[in-house]
């Protein structure tokens, strides 16, 4: 008899460990109404894609479209030039948003252009956006060897107005490093709004350091905007 009652104990106490997993489970779960699919609630990140404001040389996108025609793994969109290198001839390093089987992701891609003008994409690496939000990491000259030299894009960027006036507001009073934005990489809703904002950025020091950054900006319900987080972008984890 006592034996009945125990396993009659444990399989109410199994139930009811059953039911809690389940309601945690639907905690963690929403439901995405726009696009009809069961997303977590981990305040994902979500990567946005649009048409690049940024203009080129001539002699650059010539050598980007001469060699992504010719690449075959995905359609490749260019947003910005991050760094050039002389060797015998140009590397060109691109961040690019590029598209395979409809899934887009966002790659650096690297174009070599010998000397006669000839170009060939040489490399190409996934560039994870949420590895740099949120986090605070300086530029050092550790992180510019290898003659990998930036430059501002060609012509002012334009952020979308509303973003381009939190990026106005949160960075106005900064000082040590002057932010030039060039394309928000990715968007998440917590606290308000965060923005991944892909940017150049030119040291105040004396030797007018540059490089490429993705500053995270945060816009609060009552619309004030701040910097959370910036980390300078390693060009050299790129060329290898």
């Amino acid at each position: 008899m006592k034996k009945v009652i125990s396993i009659s104990l444990l399989i109410v106490m199994l139930c009811i460990a059953l039911v809690g997993c389940s309601t945690q489970i639907e905690k963690n779960v929403v439901v995405n109404e726009d696009e009809k699919k069961v997303v977590t609630d981990e305040d994902e990140w979500k990567l946005t894609f649009r048409k690049s404001n940024v203009m080129f040389d001539d002699d650059v996108q010539k050598a980007f479209d001469n060699a992504s025609s010719k690449y075959e793994k995905a359609n490749l969109e260019l947003v910005v030039l991050l760094g050039e290198q002389v060797v015998a001839g140009t590397n060109y390093m691109f961040l690019c948003q590029a598209e395979s089987d409809g899934v887009k992701t966002y790659k650096t891609v690297i174009v070599y252009k010998d000397l006669q003008g000839n170009s060939e994409i040489t490399l190409v690496n996934d560039f994870d956006v949420k590895k740099y939000v949120n986090e605070n990491k300086d530029l050092n000259t550790e992180m510019i060897v290898g003659g990998w030299k930036t430059e501002i894009p060609g012509k002012p960027i334009m952020l979308e107005e509303e973003v381009q006036s939190a990026f106005d507001q949160a960075t106005e009073k900064m000082v040590g490093t002057t932010y030039y934005p060039i394309a928000v990489l990715a968007k998440q809703e917590k606290e308000g709004t965060n923005y991944a904002v892909l940017c150049y950025g030119r040291l105040l020091d004396q030797n007018a350091t540059e490089g490429i950054f993705v500053l995270t900006l945060n816009v609060n319900e009552t619309g004030t905007s701040e910097v959370v987080g910036i980390s300078a972008v390693d060009l050299k984890e790129y060329n290898k």
